[in-house]
């Protein structure tokens, strides 16, 4: 949706490059690529820290300015042929974060469905990530897709996401005036259930029109529209039967100082301006 590069890492007792989609741009192809990546494999233990070094190596090659995340998507506590303690594996991990990426946001998914692991492991990793840690506790499309939703909003620095259940007659939700830009993530619970969104003018959104960019799977959906017209737009179902979750998240036009600019000589008039502006420091459209 955004103008991101993603790569994938399968790891075990070790990470083997010839299992792993290298960084890539966000694309049809990038997705394409992971997901026949995404397959059972038997690699053995669980050594995060081959993951991790593999991935500081991916970083070193990519591009300079964009911001560096790394999402960890485990069901296991750390192991090796090397039978550590518990302690010693996750100090390794931790000397090896500070030292090595110090300003990669560190997440981790944990899958623990019958809590034998995370318990010990959360405070561990607490630590390391710096509190981004999720707990999965029911191996539900719909809650991961939340957890990532809640990932990427934060990395883009918007505001929490607030998610609504769509009824079957539809629901109105307010579109506020200067919105650089507003997201709609829808999750289904059925596949065949089709959802659609309703503009302020009663224009259906479509994946094409210019001002949206879109994105898609099986069962979700994401809807990222520039500058929306506020009013009152609206989720409706418009085929089959099911469970339909929308999470809506604003990006706001922000203040921006344009005079007096820095430095500015001592004891002269000061004259203040502002302007609400995008973060790209362009103006927005006056209504």
């Amino acid at each position: 949706i955004f103008d991101h590069h993603l790569g994938l890492i399968n790891f075990g007792t070790t990470a083997p490059v010839e299992a792993m989609v290298p960084l890539m741009p966000l694309d049809r192809q990038a997705i394409s690529s992971i997901e026949s990546k995404i397959v059972p494999l038997d690699l053995g233990d669980t050594s995060f820290i081959n993951a991790l070094r593999l991935a500081a190596q991916s970083f070193a090659s990519a591009e300079e300015g964009r911001e560096r995340a790394v999402v960890i998507f485990t069901d296991g506590e750390p192991d090796d042929p090397r039978k550590l303690s518990k302690e010693a594996y996750f100090k390794e991990i931790k000397e090896f974060v500070a030292k090595n990426m110090a300003e990669v946001s560190l997440y981790v998914i944990a899958v623990d469905v019958e809590g034998k692991y995370w318990p010990e492991d959360k405070q561990f990793w607490e630590e390391i990530t710096r509190g981004r840690i999720f707990e999965l506790r029911s191996v539900k499309e719909a809650e991961l897709e939340k957890i990532y939703s809640t990932i990427l909003l934060q990395l883009l620095r918007i505001p929490e996401i607030h998610w609504d259940e769509v009824p079957e007659e539809g629901l109105e939700v307010k579109i506020d005036p200067y919105l650089e830009k507003v997201t709609f993530s829808v999750l289904k619970e059925r596949a065949e259930v089709e959802f659609s969104l309703i503009r302020g003018d009663g224009e259906k959104v479509r994946p094409e029109d210019p001002d949206v960019t879109y994105s898609s799977g099986r069962l979700f959906e994401i809807y990222a529209i520039s500058e929306p017209a506020p009013g009152m737009w609206k989720y409706t179902i418009t085929k089959g039967r099911g469970r339909v979750e929308v999470g809506q998240a604003f990006i706001r036009v922000e203040a921006k100082l344009l005079q007096p600019l820095s430095p500015y000589p001592q004891g002269k008039t000061m004259e203040l301006l502002a302007s609400f502006r995008k973060r790209d420091g362009s103006p927005i459209k006056e209504l």
